[in-house]
């Protein structure tokens, strides 16, 4: 590959050109910048394409030797990524190789347990310490993937996380408990903007509340609890809490999609008259079962 070439090719990776990639495509890119001709890259968009697991296998090595030391955002969206894919990027990144990345999106993929358990484990050895947004909603994390990732936040992993997205995945009480755990140490009291659901409607919120009762979550924003399942026993105990001071710099709240009814709302509306949430801005309760 020529200078010219390689210089093409980094500037169509800058305009977002890679589109319908596989994983044979992964091995030419790996090839590229394991030859430094992407060195200033810093923002690399490899949304919906076919890299699959193999795939980043392959850009994982590229990944692994340095080359793509100042990439700062990193977009694997929708990408056919499952759980050995992730494994070996995990080792990559644990090697402290991606210093500068401030945004992952792995969101829309296949990552499940084992894969979670493994970039866990690299975020616990000090890979992406400087990550402000992680976006995982879309996948298969369930209880033992929450329990080893929120392992990792309480030990200090991704202090200078300010975004992240857990929707749509496999999230049961066991996991939400274990999330929760790590909220009321202060593990994410860092966080602007939270977007996570689980299955276990109110059981989940009641842990959830018991969380940021305890202080958890202090400089939160932006709140997103959308489709989940809340009846009275769930919205009485995070209502106590906000009413005890939880959340108080919170401005965006998204119930969106959360069975509320009358009884809900009643003891919602009390907490706000007492004062609970007097910083909030937007209130979204679309889609729920309040009567007209």
């Amino acid at each position: 590959i020529s200078d010219e070439g390689m210089e093409a090719f980094a500037e169509a990776l800058v305009k977002g050109a890679l589109h319908n990639l596989e994983h044979r495509d992964m091995k030419a890119l790996t090839e590229a910048t394991s030859k430094g001709a992407l060195d200033n890259l810093q923002y690399l968009n490899l949304q919906d394409n076919q890299i699959g697991d193999q795939g980043l296998k392959s850009f994982a090595e590229a990944i692994s030797k340095g080359t793509l030391h100042n990439l700062q955002h990193l977009n694997l969206r929708g990408d056919q990524i499952g759980d050995e894919g992730i494994k070996a990027f995990a080792e990559a990144t644990s090697k402290e190789t991606l210093k500068e990345l401030a945004t992952l999106n792995l969101s829309m993929n296949q990552i499940g347990n084992e894969a979670i358990k493994a970039f866990s484990k690299a975020l616990s050895m000090g890979a992406l310490t400087n990550l402000q947004s992680l976006d995982l909603r879309c996948n298969v994390i369930a209880s033992e993937g929450m329990k080893a990732f929120s392992d990792a936040i309480s030990k200090g992993a991704l202090h200078n996380l300010h975004d992240i997205n857990l929707q749509s995945n496999r999230i049961d009480s066991e996991g939400v408990n274990a999330f929760s755990e790590a909220i009321s140490r202060g593990a994410f009291n860092n966080l602007k903007h939270l977007f996570v659901n689980w299955d276990d409607g109110d059981e989940g919120l009641k842990a959830f509340a018991g969380a940021i009762s305890k202080g958890g979550l202090n400089n939160l924003e932006h709140l997103g609890l959308e489709n989940i399942e809340i009846g009275y026993a769930g919205m009485d105990a995070f209502c106590k809490a906000l009413s005890m001071g939880a959340l108080n710099t919170l401005k965006h709240l998204d119930l969106t999609q959360t069975t509320v009814g009358d009884e809900e709302m009643e003891v919602f509306t009390e907490a706000i008259s007492r004062g609970a949430l007097n910083n909030l801005e937007y209130l979204d309760l679309d889609d729920n079962d309040i009567p007209c």
